[in-house]
């Protein structure tokens, strides 16, 4: 699970205790939101071996002590991801629409929101500002992607290869384990045309376009080919006229 707001996460945690499948990354967040909140060293450690002992009866510093202190020095280079807006630009989504493939086009989308909502976060981060080059970058795994653009993988097909394919994205000559978004970057200046404000349900704003006319439709219709009522009735004259001819 992907955790894209660490500030609320971490308060849930404060709130309702830590998933044990998650102990060290639940601590390394605790530790970060500690620090956001300007706690010296000895405070971290001491909130989370108190946080520990509240919610683990079995808790044992001494066989957590390496845990405890791996969260607070890793709190010191990475810090904690705050719930953030992500822009999207007309030239992106243009880029985009061009794809012609409904289901790529929810991927890519995806890929973008995703790795432009990394290079907002990790923007104070030294490992970010090392291989800064203007590209953008997602990192997670494709399995997530598919999750967070609601479709299943078909048998035989593969997305990830037919968008490097087709120049849109492939995996980058600096970080060999991400995949860099070839069709956009930082100098993109072109108007901003969507705010992702909700990582968790980053799909529901990718635009779907009225199949008549091409432009964005406002109000939620569901299907690929809907499109404006003005334009249907239009589309519904043309037919008629045709079939009388």
């Amino acid at each position: 699970m992907k955790i894209f707001d660490e500030l609320s996460y971490a308060k849930n945690l404060l709130e309702k205790g830590f998933d044990e499948n998650r102990f060290s990354t639940d601590l390394l967040i605790l530790a970060k939101y500690y620090r956001y909140l300007e706690y010296k060293e000895k405070q971290i450690k001491k909130s989370l071996i108190d946080f520990c002992i509240q919610f683990d009866p079995y808790f044992n510093l001494v066989l957590n002590d390496e845990s405890l202190r791996n969260a607070v020095i890793n709190s010191r280079e990475y810090k904690l991801v705050l719930p953030v807006d992500v822009p999207i630009t007309e030239h992106e989504l243009e880029s985009i629409k061009k794809l012609d493939n409904f289901r790529y086009e929810k991927v890519l989308f995806v890929m973008l929101v995703v790795a432009k909502y990394f290079k907002l976060t990790r923007k104070h981060n030294k490992e970010e500002k090392d291989f800064d080059d203007g590209k953008y970058r997602e990192n997670l795994s494709f399995s997530t992607i598919y999750r967070l653009a609601h479709i299943a993988e078909k048998p035989g097909e593969n997305i990830k290869h037919k968008l490097s394919e087709l120049g849109f994205a492939d995996p980058g000559n600096i970080r060999p384990e991400s995949i860099r978004l070839n069709f956009t970057d930082t100098n993109d200046k072109s108007e901003i045309k969507i705010i992702v404000t909700d990582m968790n349900n980053i799909i529901s704003f990718y635009p779907i376009y009225c199949s008549w006319c091409g432009k964005i439709l406002t109000e939620k219709i569901i299907g690929r080919k809907s499109m404006h009522e003005e334009c249907a009735k239009e589309k519904n004259i043309k037919n008629n006229k045709e079939r009388h001819y």
